[in-house]
């Protein structure tokens, strides 16, 4: 079993609904020992982006899964396209799900997301929920 965290974002309207119903299917197909921080609001941390840019939900949830780490991102990549998921020009500021595998088995994958506000306190949120 591999241990692994997964960071959830999405800025669109009903946003807290969709990670809700994505952190189930996470949960239910892929995810083992598995445990949610709260979903946590915070600004578009991106470059450039207006100050008036929708705010963006974010949830960790972290657990152990018997799948390999090509075949779990690939899934993620699937819910986010399940979910609507547009990338470059055409999402015009939009996400409606963003799914990062933030750690594999004690490897930081994205350093970058791990020391952003948002993760920090989600991780918090995590901890506070065990």
């Amino acid at each position: 079993m591999h241990f692994c965290t997964v960071l959830l974002g999405s800025n669109v309207p009903d946003a807290t609904d969709l990670i809700d119903a994505v952190s189930v299917q996470i949960l239910g197909k892929l995810l083992q020992e598995a445990k949610c921080s709260d979903i946590l609001k915070s600004a578009d941390q991106s470059q450039g982006v207006p100050p008036d840019a929708p705010l963006y939900s974010n949830r960790i949830i972290q657990g152990r899964t018997k799948h390999t780490r090509a075949y779990l991102e690939s899934q993620l990549k699937a819910i986010e396209d399940q979910c609507g998921r547009r990338r470059g020009p055409e999402a015009n500021g939009w996400v409606a799900m963003d799914l990062d595998l933030v750690e594999w088995d004690g490897l930081l994958l994205r350093p970058k997301d791990a020391s952003r506000s948002y993760f920090i306190e989600c991780m918090k949120s995590l901890q506070s929920n065990r």
